[in-house]
């Protein structure tokens, strides 16, 4: 049988007129702040790349700066050669408009020459936020243009569409997708918004509450080093972070002012609460790159973003006052990304809070970091030291889910279980397999499944997997990796 050519990620690129949307676009398919977002025209001004997943397919995405007509300034000149080149070099180009500012003199220039371009395209018409604004699609239909699509990126409506239109133009659709290395955990920007629900269906179906499967016999190899648990404090500049360290140590150990920025490199702290030591790691508040300005900072803030690499467990704080924000996400996704433990503290709580606020605040945390509903949330002032047992007791919760070890034989009757309900998909007409599974390491739970195709399994079925070992094990509120191999 001939062998599989080597997989070649594909680029696409993201062009328009300055500020219609492209960056939060690529931010939101690549699920990270790489670009700088404002609402101001050229911000973008080189060629910026991220790597996704649509559907399968790894991709390499790219942001690119406004494209200009005539009369602009050098550096806009710059910007629009740059954004040029990116369209010669990618293999799929999505042109985006503006879809509330409708059809310019700009838009028409472009779409002429880009029509004469011969890559791939889909023309998207952004900012399109409710169904009702779908009708000022017809303004651009009159151009002739297509495919069409009306989007909005800030709140990943006709995401769908859009990964669709994308794959089919890159014509991979006909093929099976190679999908990502085995120890990344990217995922599909489409799927994502519709998985979690149809698969929670097939585990609740599951006949798995048995109570010998929830015993916590261990398997010896998977056992976590002997050492101590270490916290990384994490957060925004100025959301209370130094504070809650020096109420937790009870002393100042950490330089406290109401100016953002105070902390610059990290402070290791040990604290014993109840015969239990912990280290905890103040850090620099992460704020977005377009306000990171000074080079310490900046070198800081990397700091920061190290100690999560380091750490067991990160507290990430979030003012309840003003609510959880796009930066809050983007530290948020850093540590998800790693596969942290995540427990989010909602500081300030004794700062003018509404009747029934908890249940606002919570539901702001359902809309802006939905991918951490399996995350424990404790309510605290740091000031005021309310509620900082909470703090201790959720580290302890998590702790025993994060160094849980199953045995090998009660592992694989799980998988038995649950691959019969809901069998492995089909690559080239064939079943994919699973041989057995074991955990290999903890901190977090981490479970390897050898199988005969294991760049072939799906993230969908990933997901399903990893949903029903945390129903299962009782590791709902740690992240749980599953990879696979061959024998």
């Amino acid at each position: 049988m001939q062998e599989q050519e080597p997989y070649k990620k594909p680029i696409v690129a993201i062009v328009g007129r300055p500020n219609v949307g492209k960056s939060t676009l690529f931010n939101r398919i690549t699920r990270k702040w790489s670009s700088n977002v404002e609402d101001r025209p050229g911000i973008t001004r080189d060629r910026i790349y991220g790597d996704c997943e649509i559907e399968g397919y790894p991709i390499t995405l790219m942001d690119t700066g406004g494209l200009q007509i005539d009369n602009v300034s050098i550096v806009e000149q710059k910007m629009s050669e740059q954004a040029y080149k990116g369209i010669e070099e990618a293999d799929f180009i999505v042109f985006v408009m503006d879809g509330i500012a409708g059809v310019t003199p700009w838009d028409r220039e472009w779409i002429k020459k880009v029509r004469q371009i011969q890559t791939p395209k889909v023309f998207v018409a952004n900012k399109l936020d409710h169904s009702s604004q779908d009708l000022k699609l017809n303004e651009f239909y009159e151009l002739g243009v297509n495919p069409l699509i009306g989007i909005s990126a800030e709140h990943r409506r006709g995401f769908s569409d859009l990964g669709e239109s994308i794959i089919k133009g890159l014509n991979l659709d006909k093929y099976p997708a190679p999908y990502l290395q085995e120890d990344e955990k990217k995922e599909s920007f489409v799927s994502e918004l519709v998985e979690e629900g149809l698969l929670q269906d097939s585990i609740n179906d599951l006949d798995l509450n048995d109570n010998e499967l929830k015993n916590e016999d261990e398997n010896e190899d998977a056992k976590p080093k002997d050492r101590l648990l270490s916290i990384a404090i994490i957060g925004r500049p100025n959301v209370g972070k130094s504070t809650l360290l020096n109420t937790l140590l009870r002393e100042d150990r950490c330089i406290v002012d109401d100016a953002p920025g105070t902390t610059r490199d990290p402070i290791h702290s040990f604290v014993y609460y109840q015969d239990h030591e912990y280290k905890f790691i103040d850090t620099a508040g992460i704020r977005r790159r377009a306000k990171t300005k000074e080079k310490v900072e900046t070198v800081s803030v990397m700091q920061a973003l190290k100690v999560v690499d380091e750490a067991d467990i990160t507290l990430l704080m979030i003012d309840s006052v003003i609510g959880p924000t796009e930066q809050d996400a983007h530290v948020a996704g850093y540590a998800f990304e790693k596969s942290k433990a995540i427990i989010l503290i909602a500081n300030k709580w004794d700062e003018g809070i509404k009747k029934n606020s908890r249940e606002e605040f919570e539901s702001l945390l359902e809309l802006k970091l939905n991918y951490l509903n399996y995350c424990p949330v404790i309510y605290v002032s740091a000031k005021t030291g309310k509620n900082m047992n909470s703090i201790f007791e959720s580290i302890e919760f998590i702790r025993k889910q994060y160094d849980k070890t199953i045995k090998t034989s009660q592992l694989n009757d799980v998988f038995k279980k649950i691959v019969d309900h809901h069998p492995l998909p089909v690559y080239k007409g064939q079943q994919i397999k699973m041989y057995y599974a074991t955990q290999v390491s903890s901190r977090p739970p981490t479970f390897m499944v050898f199988c005969n195709y294991p760049k072939n399994v799906h993230f969908s079925y990933k997901r399903y997997l990893i949903n029903a070992l945390r129903e299962v094990f009782e590791l709902e509120n740690v992240p749980v990796r599953v990879l696979f191999r061959s024998r």
